[in-house]
């Protein structure tokens, strides 16, 4: 047990799938340092946390961290990690005075979901709109191994598997295509050599191509939504700049 934190408050309000991301970190707090793992989450998510058996107490707020602050001050916690990092949980840490630890978010900022047609829901499937820049960073951290900013933020494992073929294509055995976890993947002849790739392709045109033999990141936006008829190009693209690279 690491005597220097024998209670540790970890932060996250919301949301549910947020607070779910969570469970591997609340895992290792508990089992590496063998001490007291306290959560503080909204009212409405407690539920999500009733059954973790790493998490020795729940507290949380409806609105405001004024509602038991003072609940807080008497546990002595050792030490915050701040899973949340907005400014209710920067006021917390502050009103503790504790030591606390974050780690850096990929900061997406400039982001829309479409929805289907005729309703509210969102099109998950190809309706997440973003810039070519944020589409960079989302490929990075599986071009390095589930790293951003020298911070694991997915396993390692994960993200290596979820570039490899898990579902053969039925109309792309020569190819050897097929599906991995989110991902399509695919072998490419370019001038005598093969290219292993795997791709998040988007509605429109959009693509996240991931080389990680080559160590290669290729991002094209397009705006033809919808337009199933017209022929994609990027593929020609892809050759053009491996071409540059021989």
């Amino acid at each position: 047990m690491d005597t220097q934190y024998k209670k540790v408050l970890i932060v996250r309000f919301s949301s549910i799938g947020d607070i779910v991301l969570t469970s591997p970190v609340v895992r290792c707090v508990k089992k590496q340092l063998g001490n007291k793992v306290h959560f503080i989450t909204k009212s409405k998510f407690r539920s999500t946390l009733e059954h973790n058996p790493h998490i020795d107490k729940i507290y949380t707020i409806d609105k405001e961290i004024t509602e038991i602050l003072h609940q807080l001050k008497d546990e002595k916690y050792d030490l915050i990690i701040d899973l949340h990092k907005n400014l209710r949980s920067k006021r917390l840490i502050m009103g503790l005075g504790v030591k606390s630890i974050s780690f850096d978010k990929i900061n997406i900022e400039n982001s829309s979901w479409t929805n289907y047609t005729g309703t509210n829901i969102p099109a998950a499937a190809s309706g997440l709109r973003l810039t070519s820049r944020d589409l960079l960073n989302f490929g990075l951290v599986y071009l390095n191994d589930g790293k951003w900013a020298n911070e694991q933020i997915l396993p390692s494992f994960w993200a290596n598997e979820s570039l490899k073929t898990a579902i053969l294509h039925r109309d792309s055995e020569e190819l050897m295509g097929g599906y991995g976890y989110q991902f399509w993947t695919w072998k490419q002849p370019i001038e005598g050599d093969t290219i292993h790739m795997a791709d998040a392709d988007g509605n429109g045109g959009q693509k996240i191509m991931i080389d990680k033999i080559n160590q290669i990141l290729i991002i094209i936006t397009a705006g033809n939504y919808n337009n199933w008829a017209l022929e994609n190009d990027s593929y020609s693209i892809f050759e053009k700049i491996y071409e540059d690279f021989k």
